[in-house]
């Protein structure tokens, strides 16, 4: 599951996925101890995506 998300699906998606929500899914990354992508992530690949790092560090 936490696979899926970190190649770029959303909680949604992954929740589809399983045929469950997408809170439910945050819950239970939360209760794992997984984090969840902050607003503005890209997966890698996306062009965005050195925009979103650069304004991290």
């Amino acid at each position: 599951m936490y696979q899926a998300y970190l190649r770029g699906m959303t909680l949604a998606e992954v929740g589809a996925l399983y045929g469950i929500g997408r809170e439910r899914v945050r819950q239970l990354f939360y209760m794992e101890f997984l984090p969840t992508r902050q607003h503005g992530w890209h997966p890698p690949g996306d062009p965005r995506r050195d925009d979103y790092l650069a304004r991290r560090s």
